[in-house]
């Protein structure tokens, strides 16, 4: 079988950090950022809730805004910037009726 040859230190592949891929740094990255946004809206709703005495209800709610937020910022992030295609088309415009015309014009084959 073949050796592999041990890499030279001077030559480091740059795509790599440590033993990381990079795809890995990219999930890590965006398993770092849904837990901020997450950790940062219920610190916030936790503090609100401490300064009117409405506990726990901003708590709730600072956790919900960044459990949806940051879930729609990891999935746009892990499909590159877009929105993944859920399958749901936009409305399409009513184009008018052919009916507001006049009988008889622009009709092809009929002698005027």
């Amino acid at each position: 079988m073949t050796e592999r040859m041990p890499r030279d230190p001077k030559k480091q592949d740059k795509r790599y950090i440590g033993n990381l891929r990079p795809q890995d740094v990219k999930a890590l990255g965006i398993g770092i950022e849904l837990s901020v946004v997450i950790g940062g809206f219920s610190y916030g709703g936790h503090w609100l809730d401490e300064q009117w005495g409405t506990s726990p209800w901003l708590l709730l709610t600072g956790v919900c805004i960044g459990t949806f937020g940051g879930g729609w910022h990891a999935m746009k992030l892990a499909n590159g910037g877009k929105l993944p295609d859920l399958g749901f088309k936009p409305k399409t415009t009513h184009k008018p009726d052919d009916s507001t015309k006049e009988s008889g014009d622009d009709q092809p084959g009929k002698p005027k």
